[in-house]
C-alpha cells in the first residue's frame, strides 16, 4: 500500500478572496491531475464572514467593516478572523488511503482534529446533544464544513 502524502502550505494572514480563488484554482489542478499531491493549506484570515448554502443574510446581525461572502460549502454563517488557524484540505479522496464516502470523511477529520488536540494538551470529548464533538469547557474550538468538486455539501 502506497503512503499518502500531503503537502502542508503555512501562508500566514491571507485575505479571503484570495484564498478562495487559490483553493478553486488548486481544486481544479487536483481534478484535472495537474497537482499530483493532496495540499493543505493552512491560514488567517482578516476579519470575513462567509454565508453557506444554508444561511440567510439576516443571521449576519452586524458587519461592520467585515467583508461577507457567499460561498458553497455547507452550514450558516461563520466568522474567520485574525488568530483563529484555518485548513482548506484538497484531497482526491479517490487516492491511497481514502474512501469515496463524505461522511467517512468527516469523521476522519473530526478524528484528526481531536488527536492534534490531545497532542497539545487541549481536552476534547464528544458533544451530549449533537454529533460533533466539543471541548471540556463546552466551547468548541474546530467548525468542519466542507465543499466538494460534485456538489455534495456536509
Amino acid at each position: 500500500m502506497s503512503e499518502t502524502v500531503v503537502d502542508v502550505v503555512q501562508a500566514g494572514v491571507v485575505p479571503y478572496a484570495a484564498a478562495l480563488e487559490w483553493q478553486r484554482t488548486l481544486a481544479q489542478a487536483r481534478i484535472e491531475r495537474r497537482l499530483s499531491r493532496d495540499v493543505l493549506l493552512l491560514v488567517e484570515h482578516p476579519p470575513t464572514v462567509t454565508l453557506g448554502r444554508n444561511s440567510h443574510r439576516a443571521h449576519v446581525l452586524y458587519s461592520g467593516d467585515v467583508e461577507v461572502f457567499e460561498v458553497e460549502r455547507g452550514g450558516d454563517v461563520t466568522y474567520h478572523g485574525p488568530g483563529q488557524l484555518v485548513g482548506y484540505p484538497i484531497l482526491d479522496l479517490g487516492g491511497a488511503g481514502y474512501r469515496r464516502d463524505l461522511h467517512w470523511y468527516l469523521r476522519a477529520l473530526e478524528q484528526a482534529l481531536i488527536d492534534a488536540l490531545a497532542q497539545l494538551g487541549i481536552p476534547y470529548r464528544w458533544g451530549e446533544s449533537s454529533a460533533s464533538a466539543s471541548t471540556a469547557r463546552d466551547t468548541d474550538p474546530t467548525m468542519v464544513t466542507i465543499s466538494t468538486s460534485d456538489g455534495c455539501e456536509a
